[in-house]
C-alpha cells in the first residue's frame, strides 16, 4: 500500500514514532492490547462483561488509528471490504409501547362512534 496524501504521512510517522519496533509484538491482537484498543474485560466464574476500549495505550496512537480506520472505509479499495464484513443493520423498530399486546376485548364487543368521540378527548 502506497501513502498518496499528506495525511498518509502523517499517519504513517504518528504510527512509526508510537510503536518504535513492530516486530516486539507476536501478533495484531497483542499491538491493538498494547495501544488500548481491546475492550475492557471483567469477569467473575461464569460471567464475563465487555466494556468500552480500555484506553491504556498512547492517545495519539488511538487517535490516528481511528482516523485513518474512517479514512479508509469511505476508500474505494476498502470500501467493499468493509461493507461485505459489516454486520447487516438491525432495522427499522418498534417503540416498546407499540410491541407490548393491550389488553383483549370480549368478542362482539365493538366500539360506537360515541366511544371513540369520548376516546379522543382524554
Amino acid at each position: 500500500m502506497t501513502l498518496r496524501s499528506p495525511q498518509g504521512m502523517l499517519t504513517a510517522l504518528v504510527i512509526v514514532a508510537e510503536i518504535g519496533d513492530i516486530s516486539r509484538f507476536p501478533s495484531a491482537r497483542k499491538l491493538t492490547a498494547w495501544a488500548g484498543l481491546t475492550p475492557a474485560v471483567r469477569s467473575s466464574d461464569l460471567t464475563v462483561r465487555h466494556g468500552h476500549i480500555s484506553k491504556q495505550g498512547s492517545d495519539w496512537l488511538r487517535w490516528i488509528l481511528c482516523e485513518a480506520t474512517q479514512t479508509a472505509k469511505r476508500s474505494p479499495p476498502f470500501a467493499a471490504s468493509y461493507h461485505r464484513d459489516r454486520p447487516p443493520p438491525a432495522g427499522p423498530r418498534l417503540p416498546s409501547a407499540a410491541r407490548r399486546p393491550g389488553p383483549t376485548r370480549p368478542a362482539g364487543d365493538s366500539m360506537t362512534p360515541a366511544d371513540n368521540n369520548l376516546r379522543s378527548r382524554v
